[in-house]
Parts: structure tokens; C-alpha cells; sequence
């Protein structure tokens, strides 16, 4: 009798545990979701590309289809509504709660286009629209459309840029003062595009001002500029931004 009793009293015990263990760690819940690729592919340089993911939380595994059809329309809703409505200018609307992104990379998406193109393409002044914007959307069968009747492993939707990105901007009779880290004579015959090539070929070059020659005894002069604190015209100069944006 003791023994059993005290094996009564061992369940409780246990029991007592395990319900005070779920309350203070609740399983965590499942989720399914749906992975979107955007792709911002000029017609001349080098792509860039972006990665994130949209997730509907579940109960239980027969709402996983469902999960993925919603987390799929809102990489949809959001990145259209963000892409489409260049008056936001801050972070969209991008769902909360159940369904929600993980790792959205744009605040301000046109301005993210831009400084990444630009970055990756430091060799451009500009990249010329129109352009593709491509956004892909990866997962299981259910994040993607079937209606169609396709079986491409990704669901492709692709929207045309329309505005040409200026990268840099060079201005002729202007010097930009202050700011150098850097200064040289350049040879007889060199002009402002072998100063700005020097800031190209450095990274930690923002700017470039470039010096006419002041006779044969003044070679001319290239200042490669760390910060740019503004234009004050003066013929005798031409000077540059490498890249207006990724600054």
C-alpha cells in the first residue's frame, strides 16, 4: 500500500512538472513559407539580387498549403505595391502577425535599386532604362501559380524599370573643395577622365576635382576627395561624383 501510494504521489509529481514546463515553454509554432529572388538586370553591366522569405504561420500540417498560397500573394502584394507606389518612399506594408516577411531587404526600393546598381557597376555614369526588375518566388508546389499549367520551378514575374539611374555626375567649370586625401600632377595632355579613372581605380575615393594646366610651368593637378562638401563654381576646374547614390 505505502508503495503504491508513494508511486501515486510520484505521477502527481511528474505530472505537476511537465504542465508547469509547457506554460512556461509553449511550443513554438510551425510555419510555412515561400522564397522570393528580386533581380534587377540591366541591359548593360552586372546584375544584383536580393533574397527573403515570407512565412504563414500554422496549427497543423493540413493548413501547409494554404500557408504557402498566402505567404506566396504577399511577397506579391508587397513587393508590386512597393515597386508600383513611388510616393511611399518608406517600408510597405509587408504583412504582421500570422503571415509575415523575414529578411525584406528594401526600406526605400527605388533608392535600394539605385545604390546597389551603382555600386556594383562603379565603371557606369548611369544605367539606362528600361531595364528588368525580375522577382522569382521558389518553394513548394503551393507558392507557385499553376493556372497556367507550367512546371518551371519558380514563379517569374518580371516589370520593366523605366527610369534611367544616374550613378554619377561630373560638372565642368565647378571645383569641389575640401576633402582631399590625395593630390598629383598629372603628365602634359591629360584631361579631367584620367583624374576621374584615378577615383575609380580607389575605393575609398568618393569625389575627383580636376585642375587645368596654368601654363608650362603649372602642370595639371588631379585631387582625389574622401567627402564632398559642395560645388563652387570656378572655370579653371572640373570635378566629379564616382557614384551620387552609394555614398
Amino acid at each position: 500500500m505505502h508503495n503504491a501510494n508513494a508511486y501515486s504521489i510520484s505521477l502527481l509529481c511528474l505530472s505537476v512538472f511537465v504542465a508547469v514546463a509547457a506554460l512556461a515553454h509553449p511550443a513554438m509554432a510551425d510555419y510555412r513559407g515561400c522564397v522570393a529572388t528580386v533581380i534587377a538586370r540591366p541591359a548593360e553591366g552586372e546584375s544584383v539580387r536580393w533574397t527573403y522569405e515570407a512565412r504563414r504561420e500554422i496549427d497543423n500540417r493540413s493548413e501547409a498549403n494554404r500557408a504557402r498560397r498566402e505567404a506566396r500573394q504577399l511577397i506579391l502584394d508587397c513587393f508590386f505595391s512597393h515597386l508600383n507606389d513611388r510616393q511611399n518612399g518608406g517600408y510597405p506594408n509587408c504583412g504582421s502577425g500570422w503571415a509575415y516577411m523575414t529578411g525584406y531587404p528594401f526600406r526605400d526600393l527605388h533608392q535600394d535599386l539605385t545604390v546597389a546598381l551603382c555600386a556594383r557597376n562603379r565603371h557606369l555614369a548611369s544605367v539606362r532604362a528600361p531595364f528588368l526588375v525580375v522577382l522569382e518566388i521558389t518553394g513548394q508546389e503551393a507558392c507557385r501559380d499553376r493556372s497556367g499549367g507550367g512546371v518551371d520551378p519558380a514563379e517569374i514575374h518580371r516589370a520593366d524599370y523605366r527610369e534611367t539611374i544616374r550613378c554619377s555626375e561630373v560638372r565642368q567649370g565647378f571645383n569641389l573643395p575640401r576633402g582631399d586625401y590625395d593630390h598629383f600632377p598629372m603628365a602634359p595632355g591629360a584631361g579631367s577622365p584620367d583624374c576621374s579613372r584615378r577615383c575609380a581605380a580607389d575605393a575609398r575615393c568618393v569625389a575627383w576635382t580636376f585642375k587645368y594646366a596654368g601654363g608650362s610651368s603649372e602642370p595639371p593637378l588631379c585631387f582625389l576627395k574622401e567627402r564632398v562638401s559642395g560645388w563652387r563654381e570656378d572655370a579653371r576646374f572640373v570635378s566629379g561624383i564616382k557614384n551620387v547614390h552609394a555614398r
